[in-house]
């Protein structure tokens, strides 16, 4: 694409970006940080070619002729020999766990042998560590939808033919599903007569015991509940690792969700010590049910967390996510559809099942919920998958603003996978925020084995609607959801604009497009990635986007990302992350 680009005076001004010029007369301060030769996106889609810095302020963006004024005898100059240096990455939605010692499968499509293969290496190891039968194994990144074969549904007959008498905790990389052996089972006090808790469930064979399939976080802590957690230090140490690990990849801004007092213990600790590499804006865990029971203890309770737990760089103003649902994929489904799910007849024909997916919570329970929140000036992240979900989450937005008036509460929905058409322009009116994984939208086993054939056509095409809700005037925010998913913003901002894999399996149903005309451009893909998800956070006026007067919270790439092809954007790599002007990650 050509740009115009028009130098007046020192300011460049390209795709609407407008810099003041300043006079050839004037004197101005020198710069602690100039970067040319470069090329510069503004976030906004604007571009320039250098920009300066002084106390971690931007106080230029413009051409590299326009720049040489704020050099001066201390000025550290940089060229970008060309590359790209761009706003920070922030993330509206993710979860940001101490890195601890696990059993970790990698998010591999994994046949029953194969997994059992890796578990029994995992034991092996930590036997020879000092592991004994009294010790709980976690497995993370285990990937249930992606189990081959298509469909594959595992039981504690699995874990149980590894031979051990450790209990067996493994949680599935979707965040709403978890597999565990009947030794765990037992410490937790599951049986045939235990119930379901609400809004999860204990999957059972035909004669009712519990199989050892958990689906969500309900039925998920009566197990989980039972594993010690681990002392402050390690969990401290394990999330200054977490936090190098996400600043690597370019973060400079950023929403950790589900937090627990717990959590808070660990990043308290780190923000009063002025550790935290970027500027964080937690999210309280809450149960929408159980704070329905108790809405005055409720807000009691988190305003105490709030006082006591923030800190330097650490905001906590959010409550969630607040689970309206949970995920669409077979085996799960218990994301809320408007209409049923669908299942095989006899006759081998997809037709309408008797589910549209459980009611996690109901409409007069979230309307309640969330009223209260907002009055108490709490911004809310409700987690809503299905479309049915969705319009829950809306509706009771709708009910907050109607009782509350609006007061400019910037709400959240995570995810929207899928969205009826009638809701899209609700998000421009009620001012709700869709955070979304935009590197979902691809042909693979989610989109294709475990969903399409559940969920038909018609409704299949209106995945990951966000062409749709640019157009409807939704203000898309990124959430990748990590560590469900991939942390790298290169390969997120090539998905959002092909929506193609890169690994096709050799599968010729994963090539192409998923529904191409919600594709999106890269100027928009970028935007989501910085400006908007600032406005989520509540950080637009200081960071998001490289304009005068902002801090400077950005990142350099290993080339020009407007240079390359878009099918390889995923190729570049983050070699520097600043944040006011300091380099936390990589080096420039």
């Amino acid at each position: 694409m050509r740009i115009r680009t028009i130098i007046t005076g020192g300011a460049v001004v390209a795709l609407g970006l407008s810099v003041p010029a300043v006079p050839a007369s004037a004197a101005v301060a020198k710069a602690d940080l100039v970067l040319r030769h470069g090329s510069v996106e503004t976030g906004k889609g604007g571009r320039a070619k250098a920009v300066a810095v002084r106390r971690g302020t931007i106080v230029y963006v413009g051409t590299d002729a326009g720049v040489r004024r704020y050099v001066g005898e201390k000025t550290r100059v940089v060229n970008l020999r060309g590359r790209t240096v761009m706003p920070g990455i922030e993330d509206g939605h993710l979860h940001l766990t101490p890195k601890l010692p696990v059993c970790d499968l990698e998010y591999r499509f994994l046949t029953v042998p194969e997994t059992q293969a890796l578990l029994r290496e995992c034991l092996d190891a930590d036997k020879a560590a000092g592991k004994t039968d009294a010790d709980w194994m976690t497995v993370l990144n285990w990937d249930l939808p992606g189990m081959k074969p298509a469909g594959t549904v595992p039981t504690k007959a699995l874990l149980d033919a590894l031979g051990t008498r450790r209990p067996i905790y493994m949680f599935s990389d979707d965040g709403h599903n978890a597999l565990v052996n009947s030794r765990a089972l037992e410490l937790a006090g599951i049986t045939k007569a235990t119930k379901d808790p609400r809004g999860g469930v204990i999957v059972r064979d035909a004669s009712g015991e519990p199989t050892g399939y958990l689906k969500e976080d309900t039925a998920i802590d009566l197990v989980r509940g039972k594993i010690p957690p681990a002392p402050l230090a390690e969990r401290v140490e394990g999330l200054r690792a977490t936090l190098k690990y996400v600043t690597s990849y370019g973060l400079t801004a950023y929403q950790p969700q589900l937090l627990t007092e717990a959590d808070l213990q660990a990043w308290k600790y780190l923000a009063d010590r002025h550790e935290l590499p970027g500027r964080v804006v937690g999210s309280l865990n809450l149960d929408a049910n159980a704070a329905y029971e108790d809405l005055p203890g409720t807000l009691k309770k988190i305003k105490a967390l709030r006082k006591k737990y923030e800190g330097p760089n650490f905001a906590i103003r959010t409550v969630g996510e607040i689970f309206a649902d949970g995920v669409i994929e077979y085996p799960n489904q218990t994301a809320l559809l408007l209409k049923p799910y669908l299942v095989r007849n006899a006759k081998g024909r997809w037709v309408p099942g008797k589910t549209k997916g459980p009611v996690r919570v109901t409409q007069k329970r979230l309307n309640r919920v969330v009223a209260a929140l907002d009055k108490a000036r709490w911004q809310v992240h409700v987690h809503a998958i299905g479309d049915g979900a969705v319009r829950e989450a809306l509706d009771s937005f709708a009910y907050a603003r109607k009782r509350n008036g609006d007061h400019g509460q910037r709400h959240v929905i995570a995810h929207a996978q899928l969205v009826d058409p009638a809701d899209y322009q609700r998000f421009r009116k009620l001012n709700v925020t869709p955070s979304v994984a935009v590197q979902w939208a691809e042909k693979d086993p989610y989109t294709m084995e475990s969903l399409k054939p559940y969920i038909g056509t018609e409704r299949w095409k209106r995945m990951y609607p966000w062409n749709s809700l640019i157009k409807a005037g939704a203000r898309i925010a990124n959430g990748s959801d990590f560590p469900v998913d991939s942390l790298n913003p290169m390969e997120q901002l090539e998905k959002a604009v092909t929506r193609t894999t890169e690994d096709t399996q050799g599968n010729a149903h994963y090539a192409g497009p998923l529904n191409a005309k919600e594709r999106i451009t890269l100027s928009q893909a970028i935007r989501i990635h910085t400006l908007n998800t600032a406005y989520l956070l509540g950080l637009e006026k200081k960071t998001g986007s490289l304009e005068v007067g902002k801090r400077f919270d950005a990142i350099v790439l290993s080339g020009n990302i407007r240079e390359v092809r878009t099918t390889r954007i995923s190729d570049l790599k983050v070699t520097a992350t600043l944040v006011g002007g300091k380099v936390k990650a990589g080096r420039l």
